[in-house]
């Protein structure tokens, strides 16, 4: 009988310590952002933000763009700027905390947005005068197909 109980208490001793161990393994996990989501949506450029993760502000995170390793910040907010129109991204961003614990991935996938037509009240000499800014001599747009320069640095 004696050893019965000798059994029964190394057991419960057994499954005290698994039990231990498994309340500090789910403790010691770093808990993902929260409600990553989609800001700001344009041709070449997103913008996105995160709430941090339930367990507290991580010490910083890791952003990948289509699985490539982007950068590391310490911030809850991420924009692209050089992105290409109308493609499909997918945006993953994990908490590390102080101890280097690093979170499951939390993800969102976006498309930026297509180049949009010419209107057909474009004004070709808006866009001539700011790209003759960059140049040497002045041009002027006689109709969409033909180009000359003119040295009266007007624009017609």
């Amino acid at each position: 009988m004696k050893q019965g109980k000798l059994i029964t208490k190394h057991l419960w001793l057994q499954f005290a310590t698994y039990l231990a161990l498994l309340v500090v393994t789910v403790c010691a996990e770093q808990a993902p952002v929260q409600n990553l989501r989609l800001m700001q949506q344009q041709v070449i450029r997103l913008a996105f933000r995160w709430d941090p993760p339930i367990s507290g502000p991580a010490d910083h995170y890791q952003i990948y763009l289509n699985g490539d390793f982007q950068e590391t910040i310490d911030r809850t907010n991420w924009v692209n700027e050089r992105l290409l129109p109308d493609s499909s991204y997918t945006l993953t961003v994990r908490a590390v905390d102080a101890a280097g614990l690093i979170s499951e991935a939390e993800l969102i996938s976006v498309n930026t947005l297509p180049i949009p037509p010419l209107a057909s009240s474009f004004r070709w000499n808006t866009i001539l005068v700011r790209y003759a800014d960059f140049l040497d001599e002045p041009f002027t747009k006689e109709d969409v197909e033909s180009w000359f320069y003119s040295d009266t640095g007007s624009v017609n």
